[in-house]
């Protein structure tokens, strides 16, 4: 049980901070042509299209020992008005062609390339770009956003953390320290709530510049800019008139010696819950 709660915890926490760190910029940022005040920006008249869907693979690097630490597939649901974050265990089996190997040894191997390539073999949906991130990334995105604020429900104690329980302001280290602390700590859906209404606000415009600097200097990615500039109207749209709704997926399956074997009926469940595909539809 272990492994379950240490990849539920690793992938809830940093796909929000990316979340919040990369798309909020995006999103508050002001178009170079409105002219016009706050209240307008308000997105009564987006229609939601599918182009504005948006699936990324986040990748958690131990650069020391080529490792991905873990694999969490944040999908951005403009129709739906909602985020899907998804935790993918490293040692999931996974089947490319001739191959047969975890997740973690195709990531080795090629790269986040051939990590993208695996996740979508393996779910038979779409995944359109990635972002890799390591200790450093996570601490830096922490601390471009000032912290988080937040109740630790239990001491956390090793040789080389020591976070005491209590509500509290965690800096980029200590936010790093718990998200990687090896038990089974398990922290709830209610942080998730937190950190969106502490951190997407539109204080964030007036330090948008030197967030996107400090963001895309610690990450490895092929997001692009146009990527979220396109997407403003529907990011603001599932922000103001939906109160940021996000949701997470969790992947059923059974531990082989040292692999996760998916349980097709979770995949199934994923495609029609995320991605609203029935059997073996695709995009």
């Amino acid at each position: 049980m272990k492994k379950k709660y240490r990849i539920f915890i690793l992938t809830f926490f940093t796909s929000f901070i990316v979340l919040i760190s990369i798309g909020s910029i995006f999103m508050m940022m002001p178009d170079k042509n409105d002219k016009s005040n706050h209240s307008s920006m308000i997105s009564d008249a987006y229609i939601p299209k599918s182009q504005d869907n948006l699936s990324i693979l986040l990748i958690g690097r131990d650069r020391s020992e080529n490792n991905a630490l873990f694999f969490t597939l944040m999908r951005f649901d403009a129709q739906h008005a909602v985020l899907s974050l998804t935790g993918i265990p490293t040692q999931t089996q996974i089947s490319v062609g001739l191959q047969n190997d975890t997740l973690n040894r195709y990531f080795q191997r090629g790269g986040a390339i051939d990590a993208v390539r695996a996740v979508k073999q393996a779910l038979r949906v779409s995944v359109d770009r990635y972002a890799l991130l390591d200790e450093n990334s996570l601490i830096t995105l922490a601390d471009s956003l000032q912290g988080v604020e937040f109740n630790i429900r239990d001491d956390m104690v090793n040789e080389s953390v020591n976070i005491r329980k209590g509500y509290q302001l965690l800096d980029g280290k200590r936010f790093k320290d718990i998200i990687l602390f090896d038990t089974e700590y398990q922290l709830d859906l209610e942080m998730a709530k937190e950190l969106i209404e502490q951190r997407i606000t539109p204080q964030l415009i007036e330090k948008a510049d030197n967030l996107f600097t400090k963001i895309t200097g610690s990450i490895e990615t092929n997001i692009s800019f146009y990527d979220f500039e396109s997407r403003k109207p529907a990011l603001r749209h599932w922000i103001q008139n939906y109160s940021s709704q996000t949701e997470i997926f969790t992947f059923e399956g059974r531990y082989s010696d040292d692999t996760f074997l998916l349980s097709e009926d979770s995949v199934i469940r994923y495609r029609q819950t995320v991605y609203h595909l029935a059997g073996t539809e695709s995009e």
